[in-house]
């Protein structure tokens, strides 16, 4: 699976061939093909185990692992909330309070073929995923 900083790299050089083919970049050519190299001794995450905020937070979650094979990443992990309102500092729901989904805007590859030429390309495309919860105060409107 890449690493966040490979899967960077690999957008932006997508980025750049689009721009280039659309005419965003001057003296664009229709189509350019260029080498890609992942280095598999580049830095990633940590390797040490680091505690699972998802259990120990005040407003815990749990975590949906998505598959679709047209897509790069294949895999994406979204979180849900586990409760409606947050935990005391003794474990009891506190419905004063409210968990809220925390949501992060992700940019991942889909392969698409082509209908004319039945060729495969990938587009550049956004997701909305949530990616924990946190507690927070509910608004109150007050009605006169």
């Amino acid at each position: 699976m890449f690493s966040a900083t490979k899967l960077v790299i690999c957008m932006s050089i997508l980025a750049a061939l689009i721009m280039e083919e659309t005419g965003a970049m001057p003296h664009g050519h229709l189509e350019k093909s260029v080498p890609l190299y992942l280095d598999s001794v580049a830095p990633s995450a940590p390797t040490q185990s680091v505690r699972p905020l998802s259990n120990h937070s005040i407003s815990p979650w749990t975590s949906n692992i998505t598959y679709e094979m047209d897509r790069v990443p294949h895999f994406i992990t979204e979180a849900r909330c586990s409760l409606q309102g947050c935990l005391n500092s003794h474990g009891i729901e506190d419905r004063s309070l409210k968990s809220e989904p925390i949501w992060f805007q992700t940019l991942f590859l889909r392969r698409v073929k082509n209908p004319t030429d039945k060729k495969y390309h990938y587009r550049l495309e956004s997701k909305l995923i949530t990616v924990g919860c946190t507690c927070v105060r509910p608004s109150i409107v007050y009605q006169q």
